[in-house]
């Protein structure tokens, strides 16, 4: 906001000058679902409501995390994070976030213990990684989209076989140059995310630093 002066302070005593407020209401990401727009179609607002109903209440659509990911997708997904090197800086990961995994995620329920559960939220366990790979704007020019319907991605997402293909497609063989990085050679959207410090985000207990990298991922693909 740009003015000579919106308003002069002399003690109590305000100048007539117009006086305005401005607030900051931008957002890092494009998820529809985060933010309710006024629209002149009905579904829109009947689509909005019914998921926060559900959001809300789960009720009977409150699956635990272990059968959204099931064992066979957990295999693949340790088998993709091993072949990418995920695992290769911190000395028994795979077997430290498979014990998490079983000990602390997957017994919970996907809405109320998960996606509504403020701990999540305080660790960036979640939200970090979405930041960094939902909308990734390439130095090439092309924007890519996570596999996901959370952002702008165009493909098809009729069933779970199919978006599970194209998500470890995109997170581990779709290699990206980062409009603004200074990095000289693409790299695969995994490599692009980075460990979670306590000493900023004081949430995150020590064994989930330091396997901060493949538990985003984890997390990410629940």
């Amino acid at each position: 906001m740009h003015s000579n002066s919106l308003y002069e302070c002399n003690g109590d005593n305000l100048s007539d000058d117009i006086m305005a407020v401005t607030w900051n209401i931008a957002a890092v990401n494009n998820n529809p679902f985060e933010y309710w727009v006024t629209h002149n179609d009905p579904a829109y607002n009947v689509l909005m409501a019914d998921v926060q109903s559900v959001m809300d209440s789960p009720g009977e659509h409150d699956d635990e995390l272990g059968s959204v990911m099931t064992d066979i997708m957990m295999d693949e997904l340790c088998h993709d994070m091993a072949e990418a090197g995920i695992f290769s800086s911190i000395s028994d990961s795979h077997h430290r976030l498979d014990q998490y995994w079983r000990r602390d995620l997957r017994p919970r329920k996907a809405i109320s213990g998960f996606l509504a559960d403020r701990s999540i939220g305080a660790k960036r366990l979640a939200s970090m990684p979405d930041r960094i790979t939902n909308t990734i704007r390439t130095a090439d020019g092309p924007v890519l989209f996570r596999p996901a319907a959370v952002n702008c991605f165009h493909g098809d997402l009729s069933d779970y076989t199919s978006w599970w293909r194209q998500w470890r497609h995109f997170v581990f063989h779709t290699t990206v140059r980062v409009h603004g990085s200074s990095a000289a050679h693409p790299r695969p959207v995994c490599a692009l995310l980075e460990p979670i410090s306590r000493a900023k985000y004081p949430a995150v207990t020590e064994e989930e630093e330091t396997i901060s990298v493949p538990l985003q991922i984890l997390c990410l693909a629940v």
